[in-house]
C-alpha cells in the first residue's frame, strides 16, 4: 500500500516534478536495510563485549604471573637468609673444633651433634632448594600457558582457557589439602616429608616409622599416624587416594614386587579401619622402581623404603588430558 507524504502548499504548484511519495517497494527495502543494519552493530557490539572479556582475562593471567614472580622473590630472599644462617652455623662448628682440638678423643659424641646439626641444615637448604626449582617451573609452565592464550585469542583457544582455569583451581585445592596434612602432622619427628605438584599431593611416610621392627605388622605409632592422617583427609572426600608400597634394592627382584604390594595393602587396611571409605583407596606396588635417592648407601636404602600416599581428584584433570 502507497503512503501519502504531506508537503508544503507551495510544492503543489510543480506536480509534474513531485507526481506522488515513495513507492512502497523503495520504503520496505529501506525499512530492511536499516534493519540489517541494527543486526549489524548488535553483531559488531557482541563482539566488542567478548574482545573486552577476554581483554580482562588476559590482565588477570598478566596479574597472577606477576604475583607469582613476587613470591619467588620472596622465596630466595628468604633461601638466602637460610643460607647465610648455614655459614654462620659452619664458622660456628669450625671454632668448636678448634676450642676441642686437645680433646678430640674424649667429643666425640658432641662432635657427631654438630654433625647431625649439619647434616638437618643441609637437609633443610636441599629442600628449600627443591621448592624454588618447583616454583621456577611452575613459573615456566605459567609463562608458557600465558604465551598460548596471548598468541591465541580464537574460539577454539576458549576451552584451552577452561582447562587451564580447572587445572589452576586443581592445584590451589592441592596445595590448601597439603597445608590441612601438614598442619596435622606438624608434631610427628619420623621423616614424613610431603610435597604438592601437577595437582596433587604426595606424603611419603619412611616405613620405619609405620612398621614394627622386622616384621610388616604396623606399629602403634604407625597407626597413630594414619587415623591422623585420615582424619586430615576427611574434608578432600572427592579426592581418591593411591597408596604405594617403594622397597630399595635389597634382596630379589620378587620378593620386593610382594613386599612393596604387602606395605601398600596394609595400610589401606589400616585406613579403612580409620574410616576412609574403600572407594576411594588404591593399594599399589612398587617395588624399587621408583627411589627417592639413586645411590646404594645403607642411609638412601632407609628413605627409599617408604609409603607414599599420593592424593589426587577423582576427575583429575592430568588423568583426563592423557587419556585424550
Amino acid at each position: 500500500m502507497v503512503q501519502h507524504c504531506q508537503f508544503p502548499a507551495t510544492l503543489f504548484l510543480i506536480p509534474i516534478i513531485l507526481a506522488g511519495c515513495v513507492p512502497a517497494k523503495k520504503y520496505q527495502a529501506l525499512n530492511i536495510a536499516r534493519e540489517q543494519s541494527e543486526i549489524e552493530v548488535q553483531r559488531l557490539q557482541k563482539i566488542e563485549q567478548t574482545y573486552q572479556g577476554l581483554q580482562g582475562d588476559y590482565q588477570q593471567l598478566q596479574k597472577d604471573y606477576e604475583e607469582n614472580g613476587q613470591a619467588l622473590r620472596e622465596l630466595v630472599v628468604k633461601y638466602d637468609r637460610l643460607n647465610e644462617t648455614y655459614h654462620v652455623l659452619l664458622e660456628q662448628y669450625d671454632q668448636a673444633i678448634d676450642e676441642k682440638q686437645r680433646l678430640i678423643q674424649n667429643s666425640s659424641q658432641e662432635m657427631n651433634r654438630l654433625r647431625e646439626v649439619i647434616q638437618e641444615k643441609d637437609h633443610i637448604i636441599e629442600q628449600k632448594q627443591r621448592e624454588i626449582w618447583d616454583k621456577e617451573m611452575e613459573l615456566e609452565n605459567r609463562d608458557s600457558r600465558l604465551a598460548h592464550l596471548t598468541e591465541a585469542m580464537e574460539p577454539r583457544d576458549l576451552q584451552a582457557k577452561s582447562l587451564l582455569e580447572a587445572w589452576d583451581a586443581q592445584q590451589m585445592q592441592a596445595d590448601s589439602i597439603r597445608a590441612v596434612v601438614a598442619r596435622a602432622l606438624e608434631n610427628d619427628s619420623t621423616g614424613i616429608t610431603l610435597r604438592s605438584e601437577s595437582g596433587k599431593v604426595t606424603v611419603n611416610l619412611p616405613q620405619s616409622g609405620l612398621f614394627s621392627p622386622g616384621t610388616n605388622q604396623l606399629a602403634k605409632s604407625g597407626q597413630s599416624i594414619l587415623q591422623t592422617l585420615v582424619n586430615a583427609l576427611q574434608s578432600a572426600s572427592e579426592w581418591d587416594v593411591l597408596v604405594e608400597g617403594h622397597t630399595s634394592r635389597q634382596g630379589a627382584e620378587s620378593f620386593n614386587w610382594d613386599l612393596s604390594m604387602t606395605w601398600a595393602t596394609e595400610v589401606v587396611k589400616e585406613m579403612i579401619r580409620d574410616g576412609m571409605q574403600p572407594a576411594r583407596l588404591t593399594a599399589c606396588g612398587r617395588s624399587y622402581y621408583e627411589p627417592l635417592y639413586s645411590d646404594d648407601s645403607p642411609e638412601s636404602a632407609l628413605k627409599n623404603r617408604r609409603i607414599a600416599i599420593v592424593v589426587r581428584p577423582a576427575n583429575d584433570i592430568n588423568r583426563q588430558q592423557s587419556g585424550q
